[in-house]
């Protein structure tokens, strides 16, 4: 998992295979199916997204022999995201329907809550934004009931990129703003720089080019402080395009 987290995929999957070849020794199924759904994590972390799938399914063949519903749940979740990747969307919408039926029948609601969220993601890929909106909100309903700012956040901004695409630039900025009010609350500073990155990228459309240089510039530093390369780097050259 560390090697993972570190991007070093290939000494990740030594060391799950190294676990693996223990726990199929012992008959640890349980734990067979966790190693197969992490080796489908790092193959999708990897781009190989057809590997990934296969390691998925082989966790997922455990996972319903042994009646691991929650898990079943969760990799169903993965393969939608995947199917996603792929841009495979009916597909992804497929895998996320079968996760959220589980979820609502084992009443987990944080699941059900990022499930919708997924299914918005998606719809919004496809250019379905009105669809889009409506699992967003779905998604957000169940977050506000059981108190996840964290994820109440992450949906507000997802709100904003819609509303974004589809022209309507006062709601996308009244999301962002939203978003940006709990993220500065719970003192997520990656999020909030994520979010006025999105503000800046909408001001630039607008042609507000010294409204978004300044943005720009001040999550610029809090990327590179923060050792976020990739983000900064994508910053620089909103920068260079104003």
């Amino acid at each position: 998992m560390v090697y993972k987290a570190k991007g070093e995929w290939d000494k990740a999957i030594e060391f799950y295979d190294k676990s693996l070849k223990i726990k199929e020794k012992i008959g640890d199924e349980h734990g067979m199916a966790s190693t197969f759904n992490n080796l489908g994590l790092v193959y999708k972390d990897k781009g190989e997204w057809d590997k990934a799938i296969e390691f998925y399914n082989k966790s997922l063949k455990i996972k319903e022999k042994i009646g691991d519903e929650h898990g079943m749940a969760s990799t169903f979740n993965n393969l939608g995201l995947v199917y996603q990747d792929k841009g495979e969307w009916d597909k992804a919408i497929e895998f996320y329907n079968k996760s959220l039926k589980i979820k609502e029948k084992i009443g987990d609601e944080y699941g059900m809550a990022q499930t919708f969220n997924n299914l918005g993601l998606v719809y919004q890929d496809k250019g379905e934004w009105d669809k889009a909106i409506e699992f967003y909100n779905r998604s957000l309903k169940i977050k506000e009931k059981i108190g996840d700012e964290h994820g109440m956040a992450q949906t507000f901004n997802n709100l904003g990129l819609v509303y974004q695409d589809k022209g309507e630039w006062d709601k996308a900025i009244e999301f962002y703003d939203r978003s940006l009010k709990i993220k500065e609350k719970i003192g997520d500073e990656h999020g909030m720089a994520q979010t006025k990155g999105n503000i800046a990228v909408l001001y630039k459309t607008q042609g507000k080019k010294e409204e978004a240089k300044k943005i720009f510039e001040e999550i610029m530093k809090i990327f590179e402080r923060i050792g976020d390369e990739p983000n900064a780097e994508r910053t620089r050259r909103n920068l260079k395009d104003l």
